[in-house]
């Protein structure tokens, strides 16, 4: 009997023993399980945390990058305004040191005026002697002669200062001429068109009158402007600005 109960509680201490040894290793791989899946857990948030950490470094970088180019960008207008103000203060310098006149600091004003007198002579007295005919055509008297020559007189100095240097441009010659052919025989057309009206002679007559008067305005500066080319092409009178090269050799 004693015999029996011995093999039974041996048996029951192997069981035990077992069901220990089955336990233990349960636990422990459950532990290992639980070990890894943490481990996996770590790593995870660990690489999630990388990341966003590289992408604030990189927003970080990228705005630093910005402010950089902003900066330069700013330091570049800066730069260029000052250059600017820097030369238009040594232009003004320069203008007030030639007094300012002239754009050219070389025009020399003495020659200039010499130039522009012979040039009203020259247009006056040619304007005068080609237009004379018209003149006394029209019943002009000694009066109406001293008009055209002082008319002329300022329109050779006017026609010389406009073409300059510019002898082949006709477009700009033509366009002084007109002006002042225009201003001269419309304003006198005017006038005649007006008495004609008060006196009740306003007919075709009077139109072709002031159209003749008109033209003959025209004509008298036209001949002005061919006395002064003539002058220019013999060498009696000298472009704008010629005048200055030459007294400065």
């Amino acid at each position: 009997m004693l015999t029996a109960d011995d093999g039974v509680r041996r048996e029951l201490e192997r069981a035990k023993a077992a069901a220990k040894e089955v336990a233990a290793r349960e636990v422990d791989k459950a532990a290992e399980t639980e070990r890894k899946r943490v481990e996996e857990a770590y790593e995870k948030t660990r690489g999630m945390a990388s990341n966003v950490q590289s992408r604030a470094v990189m927003a970080a970088e990228e705005a630093v990058a910005l402010k950089a180019s902003a900066v330069a960008a700013a330091e570049a207008k800066m730069k260029a305004a000052e250059e600017a103000r820097e030369a238009l203060r040594r232009e003004l310098e320069r203008e007030d040191a030639s007094g300012g006149k002239w754009a050219d600091a070389s025009v020399n004003e003495e020659a200039e005026k010499m130039e522009s007198a012979k040039a009203a002579v020259v247009a006056g007295a040619g304007g005068t002697l080609l237009a004379t005919p018209l003149a006394l055509s029209q019943g002009g008297g000694l009066v109406s002669l001293g008009v055209v020559a002082a008319s002329c007189a300022v329109f050779g100095v006017t026609y010389r200062y406009a073409v300059r240097r510019d002898l082949g441009n006709n477009e700009l010659k033509g366009g002084v001429v007109g002006a002042f052919g225009l201003a001269r025989g419309l304003s006198a057309a005017d006038v005649y068109l007006r008495a004609a009206a008060v006196n009740g002679d306003a007919d075709f007559a009077a139109y072709a009158q002031a159209a003749l008067l008109a033209g003959q305005g025209v004509l008298t500066y036209a001949f002005a402007a061919v006395a002064l080319e003539q002058a220019f092409a013999r060498g009696f009178l000298k472009p704008f600005g010629t005048a200055s090269e030459e007294t400065e050799r």
